[in-house]
């Protein structure tokens, strides 16, 4: 199997794609590409170290992975296309984003047809819930948690945080006994307040004692 990641986003995309495919004991192999052009008329050039890659791994599947698709699709038929130049047949390529979309309204050219001619699948933006997670632990939640009032919290941009809970059992976690280290922080209009949250008590939030709770 080959990943190909596309910008940045597609340098950690094609990561955890073949970390799980490795898991389910297939060989991969990963490059990141950065179509260039319009933006709804990406063009990937086919360059020798792209097409020694490719031909390299011939009998390979190729997956080509990135956030989205945008409005115009064009990043992923940038990079699927120029799989097809280095002689990769298009029923190898597949492509993988974070949203379903109608291939008539994305505005590269031709797009509808462009579109049809490969396999895209869409990966659930659900987080993956561990089966002992307990209450929500982000935005408000957290610093709640950590003893701040509505007025000290810090701002909280929440539909960009990645999801967080606390263990349902409290006290196997040690690292929540480290809590008297941390600031609440808020901003005023003229100047920037850290307010240090007091002193936990002996046996900390979960219970832990001595050289445990100072772990």
């Amino acid at each position: 199997m080959r990943v190909l990641g596309i910008r940045s986003i597609g340098v950690t995309l094609s990561a955890v794609a073949c970390a799980a495919l490795g898991l389910r004991g297939i060989d991969c192999r990963r490059i990141s590409v950065r179509p260039g052009g319009h933006p709804y008329d990406r063009r990937l050039r086919s360059s020798p170290r792209l097409g020694q890659w490719v031909r390299s791994a011939a009998d390979a599947e190729f997956l080509v992975v990135d956030e989205g698709p945008g409005i115009s699709g064009s990043s992923f038929l940038a990079v699927a296309e120029a799989l097809e130049r280095c002689g990769i047949q298009n029923n190898r390529i597949q492509m993988i984003g974070s949203r379903q979309v109608d291939a008539a309204e994305l505005l590269a050219r031709d797009a509808a047809w462009r579109w049809s001619r490969f396999c895209f699948h869409t990966v659930s933006g659900e987080p993956l819930t561990p089966p002992d997670a307990g209450e929500n632990f982000s935005g408000r939640a957290r610093w709640t948690f950590f003893g701040c009032t509505p007025e000290s919290e810090p701002g909280s941009w929440t539909t960009l945080e990645p999801a967080s809970r606390l263990p349902a059992r409290l006290h196997s976690v040690r690292t929540a006994c480290r809590t008297t280290a941390l600031a609440c922080r808020h901003f005023p209009e003229t100047d920037l307040e850290i307010r240090r949250l007091p002193r936990l008590p002996r046996e900390g939030l979960c219970g832990c004692r001595g050289a445990d709770a100072r772990a």
